[in-house]
């Protein structure tokens, strides 16, 4: 199957790569290496730069893995701190309620006892 010849403005396309060859000479094969060489080199950026970015994603993950299971045991020490305060606390008020009751109970014996002198 014969192939097309793509024809602009009355030329094709092999004839105007001729012509630029000719008029522009060795300035465009320069230019295409120049951008080759530039097109090599932003490859070889963008992977080294989403290389960089996926190691920062590793270690941002693994720093709120580890963020994470410090503030989970900081938690756990709270809660028991909590935990051991408040049995204190109440150990506590129970002592002091009984000992409230103690006072109360000893102060009707005595005043009781007041009201039977005075009889």
């Amino acid at each position: 199957m014969p192939e097309k010849k793509i024809v602009q403005n009355g030329i094709g396309r092999g004839e105007l790569n001729t012509i630029r060859d000719i008029l522009m000479g060795q300035q465009i094969s320069e230019y295409e290496d120049r951008f080759s060489v530039l097109e090599k080199s932003f490859d070889l950026l963008k992977t080294q730069m989403l290389k960089e970015i996926q190691d920062l994603k590793s270690a941002a993950d693994s720093n709120q893995l580890k963020a994470q299971k410090e503030m989970a045991e900081k938690i756990a020490i709270l809660e028991n701190a909590f935990k051991k305060e408040n049995e204190e606390l109440n150990v506590k008020f129970d002592d002091s309620q009984k000992k409230l009751n103690e006072k109360i109970a000893n102060r009707f014996i005595e005043f009781g006892k007041k009201l039977l002198e005075d009889l």
